[in-house]
């Protein structure tokens, strides 16, 4: 049995030595077979079909190289491979978030629901088994691993594998016959404004559009020309307004206007009945949001960080699946009956699948005998909780003792990984920071 067993290790030995050598010694390469050998079982079995797989995969790639990555995306199930696919719509050399790239991912449907999770549990598991696969790389000195790349060779295999259905480049080059067959777009702008490509009776089946640093002016007619979107990621544009065709956009998922020009967004919003993800990160010319806003059922991330909201619409504890919410600005709850100055806090505790919660303008908020509601968020992972100081620096005694009061009043659950208090200008902290054994950063 012995000298079966050794007789079987060198037989692996040598299988790998003609695996390295179909791998031209490259590292990345080697790293990735490495990976995918990984997930299979020891036996010289299992390694010669991989063996025999890489053979087979030379007819539709480019040199070895490519064949020795094929195998290891090959090796993939199905979920990783669409995620893994969907990275090459990123320019090369780009940075991936994971909280941007997980929510694409979302929107698209890619991500399989497992009873007791949270879908962005779920993809933030894809997104660390693709870097465990060394399919993405992380970046250098992020101890997370929450920021990442695609290397060079991996993204041409990537384009390579999708090029029927995934462009990358500057849209007006594209011709009618071609915008049919395609399903994700990164639009890489050469002018100050998008132009479009005709499209004329021509069936266009777009789920995809990016435009990470859009440009300064784009057609209107994107807004219709495109009637299947899932995803639509305008940013970094002089873009002021969006039409009211948006409404039309039924299947939209994620809408993301990060640093744009706009000051309103129109009351046809609220018949996206699928949006997910609305982003609207450092928008600083926008002050509003529609009471429209309130019927997006299915809304799990909304995004106001860096943006000058005060007023919000009265009804926002609706959003009961929101798992992030950011730049939540705090107010006594008054005014009219449509719109209220920033939110009470108690607004949030319907909000139970809670991830990550920045709330800002805290001064703002009232002192409430109802507890806020964060005890029970048991996926609360990061909470952030920012007062916005007076320039002079002198406060009230009122001021302060209301801040106190409002600090204590959101008492954090055990389980949370992540708090942040900036801006707090009480005497004194809350009696919670004595009686929780969460460690602060």
């Amino acid at each position: 049995m012995y000298i079966d067993e050794e007789k079987e290790v060198q037989n692996l030995r040598n299988i790998g030595i003609e695996i390295v050598s179909k791998c031209g010694c490259l590292p990345l390469a080697i790293k990735v077979t490495g990976s995918a050998l990984a997930s299979r079982d020891l036996t010289e079995n299992a390694w010669k079909k991989f063996l025999a797989k890489y053979n087979g995969s030379q007819s539709m790639l480019l040199d070895e190289i490519q064949g020795a990555l094929y195998l290891s995306y090959d090796e993939l199930p199905h979920r990783l491979k669409q995620c893994f696919l969907y990275c090459a719509l990123y320019a090369e050399d780009s940075i991936i978030a994971l909280d941007e790239v997980t929510w694409l991912w979302i929107a698209e449907g890619f991500i399989v629901e497992q009873q007791g999770q949270l879908l962005e549990d779920i993809a933030e598991e894809y997104y660390y088994e693709l870097i465990h696969r060394n399919l993405l790389q992380p970046v250098k000195n992020i101890f997370d691993k929450s920021s990442c790349r695609m290397h060079d060779l991996l993204r041409q295999l990537a384009v390579n594998i999708s090029k029927e259905e995934c462009f990358v480049g500057d849209v007006e080059t594209l011709r009618s016959e071609s915008m049919s067959k395609l399903r994700r777009v990164t639009a890489v702008a050469k002018k100050d404004k998008l132009v479009l490509p005709s499209m004329d009776k021509v069936e266009v089946k777009l789920r995809t559009f990016l435009a990470f640093s859009g440009p300064q002016i784009i057609e209107d007619a994107l807004f219709k020309r495109f009637p299947l979107l899932r995803v639509l990621v305008i940013n970094y544009s002089l873009v002021q307004s969006i039409p009211n065709s948006i409404g039309k956009l039924i299947h939209l998922c994620l809408l993301n206007l990060d640093n744009t020009g706009i000051s309103w967004l129109p009351k046809s919003i609220g018949s996206l009945k699928n949006l997910q993800v609305l982003s609207l990160t450092r928008c600083v010319a926008l002050r509003s949001l529609p009471p429209a806003i309130t019927q997006l059922c299915s809304l799990r991330c909304l995004n106001l960080l860096g943006t000058k909201i005060y007023q919000l619409p009265k009804g926002i504890g609706k959003f009961k699946l929101l798992t992030d919410l950011k730049g939540f600005p705090g107010g006594d709850g008054s005014d009219n009956a449509s719109v209220q100055d920033g939110c009470k806090l108690e607004e949030l505790s319907s909000m139970s699948q809670m991830r990550h919660l920045i709330l800002v303008k805290l001064e703002r908020a009232a002192h409430s005998s109802i507890n806020a509601g964060l005890t029970d968020k048991k996926h609360l992972k990061e909470l952030v909780l920012a007062w916005t100081g007076r320039e002079d620096g002198l406060y009230s005694e009122e001021h302060v003792r209301n801040t106190e009061k409002v600090l204590e009043q959101l008492i954090p659950p055990s389980n949370l990984e992540d708090l942040f208090i900036m801006g707090f200008y009480g005497r004194w902290y809350p009696t919670w920071f004595g009686t929780t054994c969460m460690e602060y950063n």
